[in-house]
């Protein structure tokens, strides 16, 4: 049929025939969409064969099937029709370069799920680098970063792990500031903000420990403030920083610490003795009933 569309473009009967075949085509992708979206994607799948061998090398059919083959799990199935539809599209495919990397993510982890880490690794490095149209950066490519950033942590990278996390937290940041195409505040998923923000802070604060074994009191305290800005509830990461500080002649900002720590956790008794070695007439002491109390910190 191509060959007889292109040997006589204008022939009445060859544009009528060119057009049944388009009419056919575009029925039979209206019940492969159907199908998917019943989930029976074996049937949307042979629709969509006998639809390519109607308009063979069609991008947005390439695209259709690699969508079908993504949903069922047949991830390197959909990987090679992504890729034919961008070459089919002369290169720029902005919308199936973008399945392409959320399929190296989807292999990652999957990946991640075998123990296969350096293979999901690898396949986190695609989905980040992105193909040429798809170099956009959203909610979806951010989390990239963080999954990357579990396997360097699994595999003992602690800077390279926390380095990821700091990106997708930077890049969540970003898109909170956005504004969607009616001008609303774009959200995002608070839940796995949440997860992220507090694996950055349990890095920081491995980092602040770490330091204070090397007497790096100054770094120290710096890691800890980190930590308190993703973490900013978590009580043991202030009193850390408090004891830190004692060693940095800040005894101001000790006491506030000490303050916020109690606050966050009234039973904290570590912090109430150092408190009461800083400040022992502070209301917090007087209220606690043991001034006078000598508790090793």
């Amino acid at each position: 049929m191509t060959r007889l569309v292109q040997l006589a473009p204008s022939h009445p009967e060859v544009q009528a025939l060119s057009a049944g075949m388009h009419a056919w085509t575009e029925e039979l992708v209206t019940k492969a969409m159907g199908q998917i979206m019943q989930t029976k994607y074996e049937d949307a799948m042979a629709l969509l064969d006998r639809a390519l061998n109607l308009r063979p090398g069609d991008a947005e059919l390439l695209y259709r099937r690699g969508i079908c083959h993504r949903l069922s799990g047949r991830h390197e199935d959909a990987m090679r029709d992504m890729e034919d539809a961008v070459d089919a599209a002369g290169g720029v495919y902005p919308d199936a370069s973008r399945q392409l990397r959320i399929l190296h993510n989807e292999m990652g982890v999957q990946y991640h799920s075998w123990n296969l880490y350096p293979e999901a690794i690898e396949q986190f490095d695609l989905a980040i680098k992105g193909e040429e149209g798809s170099t956009e950066m959203d909610e979806s490519m951010a989390m990239i970063y963080a999954n990357r950033g579990d396997c360097y942590q699994i595999l003992g990278s602690d800077d390279k792990a926390l380095a990821d996390y700091e990106v997708c937290i930077q890049e969540l940041n970003k898109i909170r500031h956005l504004d969607d195409p009616d001008g609303n505040p774009v959200t995002i998923d608070e839940e796995k903000y949440t997860k992220i923000a507090g694996k950055c802070a349990t890095s920081f604060y491995n980092r602040g420990r770490l330091a204070v074994t090397f007497g790096e009191f100054s770094r120290a305290a710096s890691f800890f403030t980190r930590a308190i800005e993703m973490g900013p509830d978590v009580a043991e990461y202030r009193f850390q920083r408090a004891l830190i500080l004692s060693r940095l002649d800040l005894h101001k900002q000790q006491k506030e610490d000490l303050e916020r720590v109690l606050q966050l956790q009234p039973g904290h008794e570590r912090a109430m003795t150092l408190l009461m070695k800083v400040s022992p007439h502070h209301e917090l002491c007087l209220q606690s009933g043991v001034q006078g109390l000598s508790m090793g910190v």
